[in-house]
């Protein structure tokens, strides 16, 4: 992102965002690269945290535990 910002990556400074991943990602018209960019790493971080937690559940044997995150699925609307 550093580099985007200082103008180091000029391909992508100005790159277009493709129509698949502004209807993905709910980006406006307007969106910049860096835009898409810094939405896919918000929601990998997300994965990451569910990832580790279920694999944490299984190496404590709780595999068939309750879910901690069912309370948050598509509570805020998001459909993805």
């Amino acid at each position: 992102m550093e580099l985007i910002d200082e103008g180091k990556l000029p391909k992508f400074v100005n790159a277009e965002v493709p129509e698949v991943a502004r209807a993905y990602w709910r980006l406006p018209a307007n969106a910049t690269f860096r835009d898409m960019i810094s939405v896919i790493r918000a929601d990998e971080a997300s994965h990451r945290l569910v990832n580790h937690t279920f694999a944490d559940m299984h190496a404590l044997r709780q595999a068939n535990g309750t879910n901690p995150f069912i309370g948050r699925l598509h509570s805020d609307g998001n459909d993805k």
